[in-house]
């Protein structure tokens, strides 16, 4: 009997947990196991898929099963043809142990997850380190996600992720492929819990500029708080993608220190994020967004003379600004800016306005 499993599949999820390619030849693979999980391990796997490996397929998913604590039904979303594009989030505790769980944590669990789902879309789009704006694309994007059958295997969500291209209302915003807001998650999941609850990653500006792309202060307050209403020993994550590698996250223990390093950080890049600096300066709109004439989510780019000046976003005019921005735009003259904004890797973020203005031509 040819096994519902895949030499593909097991080999994807292998390379997603960090498994390290040995051997290989036209017949079979063999990966070694992470030194954290085992010591000495390799697993060798078919190259083809024929129907004489199916028992060694099989015995090699009863392996990687035992090793991961996945539950046959989770096995059947890992290693087979089904199940690409989704995302499993793993509950391990005693409580959730016969894969079930208790109303108010799962009502709490799929709240917070759609936080995390929405937030992280908003940081594609928007790339705010603070996550103040969420732009309607997130919220596209968010209705897309399906939440599909639960499994067993401790406790197990299943999420289906949209594919392709999100469309962008926003007047010169082009539309974001869905695999780069699916793969962020990973990324930012990943950062977490190798480099933040372990407490490894350094408070400082250096860091913050180093991780830029993976920090965003309302998403890892969403997976703070999904963690703590989870209330778990520990919580795995698994994205299977449409296409490219399994990608395995593991929480490892989540602890009191774990939570303190967590929130510890989010506290100290909000603070150091978020300290407006006075503006007094001009510059020319080279982008204008807004949804339709009367619409209140206008925003613009404002590039500003001299080598390595940071460009200034302004993402909430009134109409009266919109209209200036406007004019200057069309006549390719010059806008005055004073307020406060807050400093980004590339760019100020407007936070307050004091002047807006088209910036006269002195006569000669």
């Amino acid at each position: 009997m040819e096994s519902q499993y895949t030499s593909e599949g097991i080999i994807s999820f292998l390379r997603g947990s960090n498994w390290l390619q040995e051997k290989a030849n036209n017949k079979f693979v063999a990966y070694r196991a992470p030194n954290s999980m085992i010591d000495d391990f390799v697993l060798t796997v078919p190259q083809q898929q024929e129907a004489k490996s199916s028992i060694h397929l099989d015995r090699i998913v009863r392996t990687i099963c035992e090793l991961y604590n996945l539950s046959d039904e989770m096995a059947e979303t890992m290693f087979s043809d089904s199940g690409n594009g989704t995302l499993s989030i793993q509950i391990v505790d005693e409580i959730t142990a016969s894969g079930t769980i208790p109303f108010h944590i799962y009502e709490s669990h799929i709240q917070e997850l759609k936080k995390i789902l929405l937030h992280n879309a908003s940081f594609c789009i928007v790339n705010d380190a603070l996550g103040v704006d969420v732009p309607e694309e997130a919220e596209t994007y968010l209705n897309k996600c399906e939440f599909m059958q639960t499994q067993k295997g401790s406790f197990v969500s299943r999420i289906k992720l949209p594919v392709g291209r999100i469309t962008a209302p926003l007047i010169g915003v082009e539309a974001l492929d869905s695999s780069v807001i699916n793969n962020k998650l990973a990324d930012v999941l990943s950062f977490v819990f190798e480099k933040v609850t372990t407490g490894i990653v350094a408070f400082d500006r250096p860091a913050i500029d180093e991780y830029s792309s993976l920090i965003n202060v309302k998403l890892l307050t969403d997976i703070s708080s999904f963690l703590k209403k989870t209330n778990a020993e520990s919580v795995n994550f698994y994205f299977k993608p449409e296409q490219d590698f399994t990608r395995t996250i593991q929480s490892g223990c989540v602890d009191e220190a774990a939570y303190d390093n967590l929130d510890r950080y989010i506290e100290f890049v909000g603070n150091s994020l978020s300290s407006p600096v006075e503006i007094s300066s001009w510059g020319k709109v080279v982008e204008l967004k807004s949804h339709n004439v009367k619409g209140q989510r206008k925003s613009i780019v404002v590039n500003r003379n001299g080598r390595g000046v940071l460009p200034i976003h302004i993402n909430s005019l009134t109409n009266d600004q919109y209209e200036i921005a406007l004019e200057a735009h069309r006549s390719n003259r010059y806008i005055r800016i004073t307020g406060r904004a807050v400093q980004r890797k590339y760019y100020l973020r407007m936070v307050e306005i004091d002047t807006f203005s088209i910036r006269e031509i002195r006569a000669s």
